[in-house]
């Protein structure tokens, strides 16, 4: 079975500083950008103003058939976690079964300054079949709707409310990262 899953995305940070390098995809995805696909299939990046009614660039992240993912991530380091993330997302699959599921999401990695992985919050659409379960380090919040739509939370409101496993203190860097994957070929 053939599966297909793409992400769309514009991002922006709202903080004392801008959060993310080339939130806006204005420039190259190099640019603050780490292309990540892993297993197998078919792993499509593209940036393009085609995506969104706007005239800026908006990129485009797909994982088409085979098992594995395509993800586009960035790392930054914070001093601490009042920072407002908001970004806007359309969200889509094709295909997918009880063996072969498909997934999108923006994920959110909460990580220690030394790295170490604390916690993460993922905004995702998925097949019905996504086994993905939440716990007191994992908060899905589940996506209903595959237009555009725009998305926000305050990372320590995040953290102190959903993430009862992560200490805000101790997170002093966050990942974001654009993923979309498919369980099987």
């Amino acid at each position: 079975m053939r599966t297909c899953t793409l992400l769309l995305l514009m991002l922006g940070a709202a903080a004392a500083q801008n959060l993310i390098v080339n939130g806006d995809f204005e420039q190259a995805l190099d640019v603050g950008w780490t292309q990540m696909p892993g297993g197998s299939g078919y792993h499509n990046y593209n940036r393009g103003t085609s995506y969104h009614p706007d005239p800026d660039n908006e990129v485009w992240v797909q994982q088409y058939d085979g098992g594995g993912w395509t993800a586009l991530d960035q790392s930054v380091f914070l001093w601490d976690v009042n920072y407002d993330l908001s970004f806007w997302a359309k969200m889509n699959y094709g295909g997918g079964s009880s063996t072969c599921w498909p997934v999108t999401a923006v994920c959110v990695m909460y990580l220690s300054t030394e790295g170490i992985y604390l916690g993460e919050t993922r905004f995702y659409w998925h097949s019905p079949y996504c086994n993905w379960t939440p716990s007191g380090s994992l908060h899905l919040i589940e996506v209903t709707n595959n237009d555009w739509t725009e998305y926000s939370m305050n990372l320590y409101e995040e953290i102190t409310r959903n993430l009862p496993d992560v200490n805000p203190s101790q997170v002093h860097r966050v990942t974001i990262s654009l993923h979309a994957s498919t369980s099987g070929g």
